[in-house]
């Protein structure tokens, strides 16, 4: 059994966890390593990798930090079929099972066996070129196409499997998967999905529009986002961003196509919990 470290060396709580969770393998002998962007102190001797590598030759890649830290590691974890722990040391912590107080239980329970693999729809967002793909981008909560730094307003005209949906005006357009639907998502006025559903869930930013309503599709759907502008200038100011993290500059030519990926998230649940109870926490 391998496992992968994950965390943000420049938060000392998560530096502290870290060496607990460190102290923790090399008591029970279990072969480790850590990402080479987090840097424990001189005096621990361990081995570093990036985090491809790091994931691909780990069982289970443990996360230590906040959502934004596991919405990094899901690229990875879903791209090579890595089981993902999370101990919560940022704020929120939607997708951490584990804390500080529990986090020791809960690895004894995972070495054990005792845990189930929760599966998280994750979201393949591409931008077409004049009929071509030029580049994908992977997320577990979300793809977001908006209006850059002057506020001017775009069309932006949605398909469905190739089929005209509807045309929204405004600062923008929101794919999320329910996992991201506690997300910008809620922020827009979109419903709470519990994680278990594979759906897509789509929602209009700030529209311009009396009836434009957020709306919900089949994980089969493929949607279609074309920009629809006279003024060019405006076009050329849409940005894709996927989990807030990765970046697409947009052209006025580009067809932007968002399905759900080939390959879920799989985060380990070690301690079952109660969704509702969650967000009431949590929102």
């Amino acid at each position: 059994m391998k496992f992968g470290i994950v965390f943000y060396s420049k938060n000392s709580k998560s530096s502290e966890t870290c060496i607990k969770v460190v102290d923790w393998l090399n008591e029970k002998g279990f072969e480790y390593a850590i990402e080479s962007r987090s840097r424990l102190d001189d005096s621990f001797q361990v081995n570093y990798m990036s985090i491809a590598p790091l994931t691909k030759q780990s069982d289970f890649l443990i996360v230590i930090g906040g959502d934004g830290s596991i919405l990094r590691a899901s690229r990875y974890c879903a791209q090579y079929d890595t089981v993902l722990i999370g101990i919560h040391r940022g704020t929120k912590g939607f997708l951490t099972q584990l804390n500080e107080e529990n986090m020791i239980e809960g690895l004894e329970r995972v070495v054990h066996g005792e845990y189930t693999e929760q599966k998280r729809l994750m979201i393949q967002a591409s931008i077409l070129r004049e009929g071509k793909r030029i580049t994908s981008f992977y997320g577990l909560n979300d793809a977001v196409l908006k209006v850059g730094s002057l506020s001017r307003i775009v069309d932006f005209q949605l398909f469905v499997n190739d089929i005209y949906v509807e045309e929204y005006p405004g600062d923008g357009i929101l794919i999320s998967t329910p996992t991201g639907s506690t997300g910008y998502s809620l922020s827009a006025g979109g419903p709470i999905v519990r994680p278990g559903f594979d759906v897509l869930l789509m929602s209009p930013i700030c529209t311009h529009k009396f009836n434009a309503r957020p709306m919900i599709f089949s994980k089969q759907d493929e949607l279609k986002i074309r920009l629809h502008q006279a003024n060019s200038y405006v076009q050329t100011n849409v940005i894709l961003t996927v989990d807030g993290q990765v970046g697409y500059r947009l052209d006025e030519r580009d067809e932007v196509i968002i399905r759900s990926a080939k390959n879920p998230l799989k985060i380990a649940e070690i301690f079952p919990q109660d969704f509702f109870e969650l967000i009431r926490k949590k929102i």
